[in-house]
């Protein structure tokens, strides 16, 4: 909902007896305490306790169209669409993207086995500086994240100039739910490589390996960069999900369409009429 260019949090017609909220308006932090407050406040709305904020925030594009409380309406519009993207990411819970594409998750725990027990692979590790680190684990999720995205097309168009700016705060959405979760995914990694390594790798067959001895730098290198490897490798096991498959798993739809099922099939199996 939007009053103008600025998102609209909640909505109340005591005429009707009908409030509305937008969850994802509400933003990413103390969510519950924010959706407790509001409804308590529309509450107060309907049964005449207080007086209607959704009314204010609609009188806010009068304001706008007006020329009075300019410099105050574009603050609000910048902060709103701030908070209604974080909270739409946060509705898509993308920290579990990974868990739901499971082609992508077996290809890259399958790259990163293969890394820890490849000597060639521990000696590229050892050899490399710290910024190559860095530059390989950021260039590994910006090709999986963009070969998410590209492969099954999230990425909206709008043809209409009217919902130019609504596509663009989706596609927005969109791209920090996908990296927020190729992100986890790398973290993940990078804890159970390392802690794979630790297991599997004996420090004396690291240290003939490297020709040196070892410590625990070298294990975090190695973790670091088959990270990096099994990102990229989850990127291409990605690509063999289908759209439908991992639209449900950015967006969060199979939630929705489970408890339909449940509900379909608890009513059927109920007898009473």
């Amino acid at each position: 909902m939007r009053a103008g260019r600025r998102p609209v949090a909640r909505q109340v017609s005591p005429i009707l007896g009908i409030a509305l909220v937008s969850v994802p308006a509400l933003g990413a932090v103390q969510l519950r305490r924010r959706l407790r407050r509001t409804l308590r406040e529309l509450v107060g709305d309907l049964v005449g306790d207080s007086e209607g904020d959704a009314l204010q925030e609609l009188a806010m594009d009068t304001d706008e169209r007006a020329g009075t409380l300019s410099f105050l309406f574009v603050p609000a519009v910048l902060f709103g669409n701030l908070r209604l993207l974080l909270g739409m990411v946060r509705a898509n819970r993308p920290w579990r993207l990974a868990t739901r594409l499971y082609r992508a998750l077996v290809a890259a725990l399958a790259a990163g086995a293969f890394g820890i027990v490849s000597p060639e692979i521990w000696r590229v590790s050892a050899a490399m500086e710290w910024w190559r680190l860095v530059a390989t684990s950021l260039l590994s999720i910006t090709i999986t994240v963009v070969a998410v995205i590209a492969a099954h097309r999230l990425w909206e168009h709008a043809p209409d100039p009217r919902v130019r700016e609504q596509v663009v705060l989706f596609n927005v959405a969109t791209a920090g739910t996908v990296i927020v979760g190729i992100v986890t995914l790398y973290v993940a990694l990078f804890a159970l490589i390392l802690l794979g390594a630790g297991i599997v790798i004996a420090p004396s067959v690291f240290t003939r390996a490297l020709g040196r001895d070892v410590g625990v730098e070298d294990y975090a290198r190695l973790a670091w960069f088959v990270a990096s490897l099994a990102t990229v490798g989850g990127a291409l096991g990605a690509a063999l999900e289908s759209d439908e498959a991992v639209r449900e798993a950015a967006y969060r739809v199979h939630t929705e369409r489970q408890r339909g099922v449940k509900a379909r099939g608890a009513a059927s199996a109920d007898p009473s009429p």
